[in-house]
């Protein structure tokens, strides 16, 4: 393995753009995590549950349970194997070692979540649909993992020519559904897929920054 050009890939996020930009998201996500901890969420988060819970219908509570099979830690692990074969079988080993990188923000969640030390949304306060809710809520672990997967898949498509780039945008949406799927399922309140989506997107910004030629 050539290190050197890993080294050189790192030294990128040490560039004073890059480092501004990992600097406010990550800031940006650690004041909504202390709003979170003190609770200061929890009227709009109670508010956009109850939203989503009156469209209750038979097919969207089907495509919401999809929604979260695809944002599920072991879905996302299956996928990366022969996603990233692919991709050595292609000679592009570097987006696959990036792509199974993209795991370390289940990781990350998981550190946060006991951190922040949040209950999931109770039965007093959401139909609860069953499906995944072990651990805490904040971040949701399925909206950072699906967030740092399916987005990074999305930025290798679209660095791959302009003829595929509504690729990138499927892949982009992907984040979007398992995200509300959490919340309409009452798994996750809405800061806790906001706060997955913004580290998700913190990890997008580093592996694509260290993918890019």
């Amino acid at each position: 393995m050539n290190y050197s050009v890993w080294w050189e890939r790192a030294y990128r996020l040490a560039k004073a753009e890059t480092l501004m930009t990992l600097s406010c998201i990550g800031a940006a996500l650690f004041l909504f995590s202390i709003l979170v901890r003190v609770k200061a969420t929890y009227r709009i988060d109670l508010a956009v549950t109850t939203y989503f819970q009156k469209l209750d219908h038979p097919w969207l509570t089907k495509f919401a349970r999809a929604a979260t099979f695809a944002g599920n830690s072991s879905t996302i692990i299956l996928l990366t194997l022969p996603i990233g074969a692919y991709l050595i079988w292609k000679g592009d080993g570097i987006a696959a070692v990036l792509l199974a990188a993209a795991h370390l923000s289940l990781l990350v969640s998981t550190a946060v979540k006991h951190i922040v030390d949040r209950e999931r949304p109770g039965e007093k306060e959401a139909r609860i649909y069953g499906g995944p809710r072990w651990s805490f809520s904040y971040p949701s672990g399925h909206s950072m993992g699906a967030a740092a997967f399916y987005g990074f898949l999305g930025a290798l498509i679209a660095v791959s020519g302009p003829g595929i780039s509504w690729g990138a945008w499927v892949l982009g949406a992907i984040p979007m559904f398992i995200g509300l799927s959490r919340i309409y399922l009452g798994a996750h309140w809405f800061s806790d897929v906001v706060g997955g989506w913004t580290g998700g997107v913190w990890f997008v910004f580093v592996l694509t920054t260290m993918y890019r030629p």
